[in-house]
């Protein structure tokens, strides 16, 4: 130890170790020597006692557990997000990479640095390759990922705006860049993936008064939901507010959006 541990603490840590390709596992046993050891002592240890649980054990096959991929809105023209989740039993190290194919359709243009969001974006430095005549999108692995991590990201591609079907989607991994562990391509779990049919609507359109007194200022808090993204620069035009006393002009705009 490089410091100094108090009695009845429990202590934590992680390693990784390269299972073997087949095997049930072993149970180690864990020993305590005192200085002057180092790593190569040979010194009779001063406990040794048998470990619970078995590690190294192979006797599953590399596979993802959960794969699925729904985009969010089916608006012609529009941007839609795309949200990916994902599990699987191996590790995948830096240099390694996630590949989606089947993204046919879609109006945006190829991109070496297609923007991806989410909890595990940075574990692709938040960006992927995307190659819109291929319909495919390519993750570099940035930083470790431990095996049974659920990875979910989403990413931003325009729908076509005529009617495109809904797609399939299929992914595959490579665990690092020396491909040690290679998995698919299998079919995803796919959700309305690109479908475009839909014109821009408003799902939620609402407006709330806080006053009927005459004369009197009255808060007007508007609701909406549209369909797809709204862009910066997009313009919202409410209709219909004649009578009110307030002149012509800006007007101050306050609420949580």
């Amino acid at each position: 130890a490089a410091a100094s541990i108090a009695a009845g603490t429990v202590v934590g840590v992680w390693f990784e170790l390269l299972n073997p390709p087949e095997g049930a596992g072993v149970a180690p046993t864990i020993a305590l020597q005192t200085p002057p050891c180092g790593f190569s002592c040979t010194a009779s240890p001063v406990i040794a006692n048998p470990m619970s649980g078995l590690v190294l054990s192979a006797t599953a096959a590399p596979a993802l557990s959960v794969l699925s991929i729904a985009s969010l809105n089916a608006v012609l023209g529009e941007l839609t997000t795309t949200t990916v989740t994902l599990r699987t039993n191996v590790a995948l190290q830096t240099g390694g990479s996630v590949t989606l194919s089947g993204l046919l359709g879609s109006a945006s243009a190829s991109s070496s640095n297609l923007a991806v969001s989410g909890p595990a974006a940075s574990s692709f430095n938040s960006r992927g390759q995307f190659n819109a005549a291929a319909g495919v999108l390519t993750l570099s692995v940035w930083e470790h990922i431990l095996a049974d991590t659920e990875l979910v990201f989403s990413f931003v591609l325009r729908n076509p705006p005529t009617h495109n079907p809904a797609q399939n989607a299929s992914i595959e991994l490579s665990s690092s860049d020396l491909e040690r562990i290679r998995i698919g391509p299998i079919n995803m779990t796919s959700t309305a993936l690109l479908l475009a049919r839909d014109g821009l609507a408003m799902s939620v359109a609402s407006v709330a008064t806080n006053s009927l007194a005459a004369g009197a200022y009255s808060t007007l808090t508007i609701r909406l939901r549209p369909t797809a993204v709204l862009s910066r620069g997009d313009v919202v035009t409410i209709t219909g507010l004649q009578g009110s006393q307030t002149p012509d002009g800006a007007i101050a705009i306050s609420g949580a959006d």
